[in-house]
């Protein structure tokens, strides 16, 4: 759990070094916004630590949520990312997608 949080935590930060707003034709990239990210992310991470010291059912549901709108949010704005950092960010919801099929909340 703490190898996945740390890495998006790291993934988060390429995100917000990364993300250009050059091309603007790509609206999706100019609307991102730092706050939505952060609150995104944090819930995520809140809830998967409440998971993790609490697994119970609403807390599993809980994080699920949570790990959905990041997966979610994540794949919305990866195009805004290049090169090796769209590649992490792809195979991070890939994790996490791979993650949460597999996880019984019941």
């Amino acid at each position: 759990m703490k190898k996945k949080i740390l890495s998006i935590a790291m993934l988060t930060s390429i995100l917000f070094t990364s993300c250009s707003s050059d091309d603007d034709s790509n609206n999706t990239c100019d609307s991102v916004s730092s706050n939505e990210s952060v609150q995104i992310f944090e819930n995520f991470i809140s809830a998967g630590i409440t998971f993790g010291f609490n697994p119970t059912s609403e807390s599993c549901s809980n994080y699920k949520n949570a790990a959905n709108a990041y997966a979610d949010y994540s794949e919305s704005i990866k195009n805004c990312l290049s090169g090796a950092d769209k590649t992490e960010l792809e195979e991070e919801i890939i994790q996490i997608r791979t993650e949460l099929a597999d996880l019984d909340c019941e």
